[in-house]
């Protein structure tokens, strides 16, 4: 199993924090679906997908969380660049669509 924590640095959830925990293989759901691991409100819809991005951990890929973008509307940011999929390190800022909320990635001991 391996951890993730994102900060929430801006948005509707400023100041708190989501912890992840999966093993080699999982996904979670970041978007405004009610079923997403981490959920975003977002009444007027503009910013956050409802599926927007989904975070994995990678099977053949030591520590290898990603990044994949849902086909999101608004795109997915990793540090100020759109990104499809890529592979994160501690302090990226992960931003759902360029207005919208932005996280700061900390990857966590096995």
């Amino acid at each position: 199993m391996q951890i993730i924590r994102l900060h929430h640095v801006q948005g509707p959830r400023r100041g708190q924090c989501d912890e992840l925990q999966l093993g080699r293989g999982g996904a979670a759901l970041l978007g405004r679906a009610p079923d997403a691991d981490v959920a975003f409100p977002d009444p007027e819809g503009r910013a956050v997908s409802r599926r927007h991005a989904l975070l994995w951990l990678a099977t053949d890929d030591a520590g290898g969380w990603h990044v994949i973008d849902l086909d999101s509307t608004a795109g997915t940011l990793l540090n100020g660049r759109r990104v499809q999929a890529q592979r994160l390190v501690h302090g990226d800022l992960l931003s759902l669509g360029a207005t919208g909320p932005s996280l700061r990635v900390e990857l966590g001991p096995a």
